[in-house]
Order: C-alpha cells, then sequence, then structure tokens
C-alpha cells in the first residue's frame, strides 16, 4: 500500500523532503492518538498509530527514494 501511496503523493506533485519525512508520522500517531481516541483503546490503540505512523514514514521514505531515483537517471543520460 505504501509504494501505491507513494506513486499517487508524486501523481499530486507532492514532494518528499526531510521535514515530512520526520513530523509527518508524529502527526498521524498524534491525531490518531490524541484527536480520534486511540488512547482510549489501551495497548492495541498505541499500536495501531504505531503501525498508522510507519506506514506514513514508509510512503514519504518510498517517495524521497524515487525523486532521488529520478534525479540520478536524469544525471547518467547521455547528453
Amino acid at each position: 500500500y505504501t509504494r501505491w501511496s507513494a506513486q499517487e503523493l508524486e501523481r499530486r506533485g507532492v514532494r518528499a523532503s526531510a521535514s515530512r519525512l520526520l513530523f509527518r508520522p508524529w502527526l498521524r500517531f498524534l491525531r490518531m492518538y490524541v484527536l480520534e481516541g486511540g488512547f482510549r483503546e489501551g495497548r492495541r490503540g498505541i499500536v495501531l498509530c504505531g503501525l498508522a505512523a510507519f506506514s506514513v514514514f514508509t510512503k514519504y521514505a518510498r517517495r524521497w527514494e524515487s525523486e532521488f531515483r529520478e534525479r540520478d537517471a536524469s544525471e547518467r543520460r547521455p547528453r
């Protein structure tokens, strides 16, 4: 699913940055745990919110990787 999500980010023109890679997962965790009531589920809530945050991290990491690959491929092209 993270590959599809990263492709969706690319389609929408969203670029991955170090700040997005670092902060988006934490924001996902806090949103799910605090605002959406994950704390009410106890340990299960922490695990679920942690997995969701990891998914966001992986999505942006894949997007960042694809940007590096695109940049590397464009630099290797003969002119």
